[in-house]
């Protein structure tokens, strides 16, 4: 599997709109068809613009079907106690992105 670790520099800039949140965040496989199925859901992380998410592993055949240049889709979310949770944006990658050397210097920009 892999083993990432999640942090803030992806999703502060989209917050500072909203203030404050609660957010989570869930990976999403590339299915055949374009679409995109959730492999995987992060904790919330409560009333913060700062988000420090445990680190977690994923098997490498669930996150992206053993093929590394996939697109994995990252999505950010404000959790709502009444289960309306509010999107906050997302950002596509690859396996083989974050595998790259130079990934502790990467960050990505919610869309």
């Amino acid at each position: 599997g892999i083993n990432a670790e999640y942090g803030k520099q992806w999703y502060q800039r989209r917050v500072r709109v909203f203030g404050k949140s609660d957010p989570y965040y869930e990976l999403g496989r590339r299915n055949a068809d374009g679409t995109f199925t959730t492999v995987y859901r992060s904790e919330t992380i409560e009333c913060t613009l700062n988000p420090r998410w445990k680190q977690h592993e994923i098997n490498v055949q669930r996150l992206c079907q053993n093929q590394p240049d996939q697109q994995i889709l990252f999505s950010c979310y404000d959790h709502d106690d009444d289960g309306s949770h509010d999107f906050i944006g997302y950002f596509t990658t690859s396996l083989a992105k974050l595998r790259d050397r130079n990934a502790e210097a990467m960050s990505w920009e919610l869309i």
